[in-house]
């Protein structure tokens, strides 16, 4: 029953009472309204006060009893009976809060163990106390997306069983875009970076004089002279790069040793390096960092960052690296690479590990001006005055007055019962959401107006002119986090 209802059904019985008073007895009987509507409006307060604390208990006794929703629905209807209740509002968000953590812990759970259908149940009961609540939005966000990654996951495997690792690992960088840490994803990338060693394991290896090891025994010897002695020993095709000088001197004294150990101790003497062309072919160079470039195989990778500064990640690529083929698109917010396996699969893991969302916290404040005044006022108000009257007459028949002819008024007798409560009055109930190590700030006021008067002395006149001036100035809080 709202505070209007009993107002109503008071003010209709209280007629009801005036009119059979009335007619029992018009003459001595005189119904008084002072202080009926005033008091009426007091009697009310008092029983919305009262229906409010008793719908608050029940929701607090539901809560205590494991129905949080249905609890917290009661304390929302009590807070709304007395809106001006710090004490009500104030049980009403910290159950609601408890209720909110509660269900995104559980929902988040349940999430994490993909159960897609009650982790949703557990956000929807979140946003339907609290239909903006960011933490439940982002929560059926993602489960949205864990969802779509779980479909491209599976794709993927598909993708692997046909022998296509190029459409799968794109698939898997998707997700990894998304979900740097999707355990799921992490997993079928190790096993594509294994494929690829694998792979690159395959290449062509020397095969060599049947594997039988080899004696050499030089002293200050050319180095071609030392190759083609060991070229037709091993049965083994030697191409030299143009750029490999014609002095190089070669010592080596060894008995027994496979051809290839043989090769690799004469090239490190010589500062040079070998590339397999084939199973019994090999291509000497000098062992540079341009040469290198020139010789081995060179890939192009493309790297999508999501929440990395494109610059920092390119400072961090070439100061460890040591890469120099590097290109920032600033608006795409990409970097894209050029170098071998080893260090374009290097690059990915150290983008993978700094490509990732800043934390953040989500702040609800509640600005209240908080103007307590409370009034009791309990007893009996006795009139203060009285007076007679006597219908016109001459002096005469005055003395001859008897009490038959002086006019009483009516007295008034008011019983008050009064408890005005003001506690509260709202400014403002944003929501801040601030990102690791910045800064947020907001303003709460409002716009004033600032009457201001003067006087003019007036020639024509000693009453001086009273001008009147109204400007708005804006009084406000700055509240920062």
């Amino acid at each position: 029953m709202t505070k209007e209802d009993i107002i109503r059904m008071a003010r209709e019985a209280g007629l009801h009472r005036q009119q059979h008073n009335l007619m029992s007895n018009p003459v001595q009987y005189r119904f008084s309204y002072d202080g009926y509507e005033e008091n009426l409006e007091r009697f009310a307060t008092l029983v919305e006060d009262a229906e409010a604390k008793r719908i608050h208990n029940e929701g607090m006794q539901l809560i205590e009893s494991g129905y949080a929703e249905e609890g917290i629905a009661k304390l929302a209807q009590a807070k709304n009976m007395k809106s001006d209740s710090a004490e009500l509002r104030k049980d009403w968000l910290i159950e609601r809060q408890k209720y909110v953590d509660q269900e995104i812990r559980t929902a988040r759970d349940l999430l994490s163990k993909k159960q897609w259908v009650n982790s949703m149940v557990h956000f929807q009961n979140v946003l339907k106390i609290e239909a903006e609540n960011v933490a439940a939005i982002q929560g059926v966000q993602e489960l949205a997306a864990s969802q779509k990654a779980e479909a491209k996951l599976d794709e993927a495997i598909r993708k692997i069983g046909s022998f296509d690792y190029e459409g799968a690992g794109k698939l898997v960088h998707e997700v990894l875009l998304g979900n740097p840490a999707q355990a799921r994803a992490l997993e079928l990338q190790s096993k594509l970076d294994e494929i690829a060693r694998r792979e690159l394991a395959a290449k062509p290896t020397l095969r060599l004089n049947g594997g039988k090891p080899v004696s050499l025994q030089f002293k200050d010897a050319n180095l071609r002279m030392v190759m083609d002695a060991l070229s037709k020993a091993a049965s083994v095709n030697i191409v030299f790069d143009k750029d490999v000088r014609n002095d190089l001197k070669v010592t080596i004294f060894v008995r027994d040793v496979p051809v290839e150990e043989a090769i690799d101790l004469i090239l490190m003497q010589t500062q040079t390096a070998k590339k397999v062309l084939s199973n019994n072919t090999i291509l000497i160079y000098p062992n540079s960092e341009t040469k290198a470039h020139a010789y081995e195989e060179l890939k192009v990778r493309r790297f999508e960052l999501v929440n990395a500064d494109p610059k920092q990640v390119l400072t961090m690529v070439k100061n460890i690296t040591k890469t120099k083929d590097v290109f920032i698109d600033e608006k795409t917010n990409a970097l894209t690479v050029r170098d071998t396996p080893d260090v374009i699969r290097l690059i990915e893991k150290m983008i993978g590990a700094m490509d990732q969302p800043e934390s953040e916290v989500m702040l609800e404040i509640d600005v209240m001006e908080i103007a307590r005044k409370r009034l009791q006022q309990l007893g009996i108000d006795l009139p203060t005055s009285f007076g007679v009257s006597t219908s016109g007459m001459t002096l005469a028949a005055f003395r001859a007055a008897t009490a038959a002819n002086v006019n009483v008024p009516g007295l008034s007798i008011t019983a008050t019962a009064q408890k005005t409560d003001s506690d509260i009055n709202d400014l403002a109930t944003p929501r801040i959401r601030v990102r690791n190590k910045e800064k947020a700030k907001f303003l709460v006021g409002d716009r004033l107006p600032i009457i201001s008067t003067a006087a003019v002395p007036n020639t024509n006149s000693a009453t001086p002119i009273y001008n009147t001036n109204i400007q708005y100035v804006y009084f406000f809080f700055n509240f920062y986090v």
